[in-house]
């Protein structure tokens, strides 16, 4: 069955915002991108269950969140609302279906913002938090959010790249209250984060090409240990991205941006991580990727070199077994988002 997927870009070169495509599971390969909505860098993006689209927007000073509905089967969708400010624009946003709550992080001004959304789909601002704080590399000259989204427990959860920090929160009466904070080691850079269940994470560090196996109790962290994500003789650059677990929660991924590749990891019967592939992806600069609703494919986008490259995965062994496509043009890709995948 032939599966929908967005993506969210950056829109400096030829992009023109929001694009849409199929993946068709037959023919291994992923079809009919075009653009379904036009605005300036839609860089993240998510979807609920009743035809609501949110994303990311920039409109010239101002930047914020904007939403859509969104019809999978005409591939069209439809601005209902903004939320706009003064500043540069967020980096994630996050839905929460239990509570119709819309969370965003925003890596240059460090703050969280909680938005209410309505039947309808109209976004209504409640309440912001905003983090102070730095760390020792050059890239952590002040609080850096980059994540914000729900635990297993219903806690929120935070990343605080710029102070290598994760932060515990909970939403009561409309507001954002901060519960606990977790500090990681200096210069980890976490980036995002996934949970295998509710005793069970993993944190992706942009800055040191590392995963962190968490331990979870009771809103607060423990770190159990650190995986490199990129062999020790790679000396040029490398930023961990994007990070996945598998929906039988035994195999994790994350992205290599400078290496270039896909990490795989076999999840072991204790949690611990074990290397078993590193795929190059045939393109620059994979900023995400996402897995369909079979695991059986994996599709990367490249920011640098505007192509999507399109993965055959064996569900059993975790392994990327083949590179199917690498020549999909899609502009600055640095969002994908399966309607219905394991995302």
């Amino acid at each position: 069955m032939e599966e929908k997927i967005l993506f969210g870009t950056y829109t400096s070169k030829a992009s023109k915002g929001i694009y849409s495509g199929t993946l068709d599971p037959v023919a291994a390969k992923v079809h009919d991108i075009k653009n379904i909505a036009t605005l300036d860098n839609p860089t993240y993006l998510t979807t609920d269950d009743n035809g609501g689209l949110y994303s990311i927007i920039k409109r010239g000073n101002e930047a914020g969140v904007a939403s859509y509905v969104y019809d999978a089967n005409s591939g069209t969708a439809q601005l209902k609302s903004t939320v706009l400010a003064s500043g540069p624009a967020p980096c994630y946003v996050a839905y929460d279906a239990t509570k119709h709550l819309l969370f965003s992080a925003n890596y240059h001004t460090a703050d969280i913002k909680l938005y209410q959304v309505a039947a309808d789909h109209t976004l209504t601002l409640c309440d912001t938090l905003h983090r102070c704080g730095h760390g020792p590399r050059p890239e952590q000259q002040s609080a850096h959010l980059h994540y914000v989204d729900l635990a297993p427990d219903g806690n929120l959860i935070a990343v605080d790249l710029g102070s290598d920090q994760l932060l515990t929160l909970h939403v009561a009466d409309d507001r954002l209250i901060l519960d606990h904070v977790t500090d990681l080691p200096a210069g980890f850079g976490p980036r995002h984060i996934v949970f295998k269940d509710e005793a069970t994470a993993y944190v992706v560090g942009e800055l040191s090409s590392q995963v962190a196996l968490l331990h979870y109790s009771n809103g607060r962290f423990t770190i159990v240990a650190t995986y490199a994500t990129i062999p020790a003789s790679w000396q040029a650059h490398n930023g961990a991205a994007a990070i996945r677990i598998s929906a039988d929660k035994k195999f994790l991924y994350v992205s290599n941006r400078g290496y270039n590749s896909i990490a795989v990891f076999a999840i072991t019967a204790n949690n611990q991580l074990h290397l078993i592939q590193n795929a190059n992806t045939a393109g620059d600069f994979p900023r995400d990727f996402a897995l369909d609703s079979t695991g059986k494919f994996l599709l990367v986008a490249h920011q640098n070199s505007d192509n999507l490259t399109l993965f055959r995965r064996d569900p059993a062994t975790g392994l990327l077994r083949q590179r199917l496509w690498h020549d999909t043009t899609l502009p600055q890709g640095v969002c994908v988002h399966f309607i219905g995948g394991n995302n």
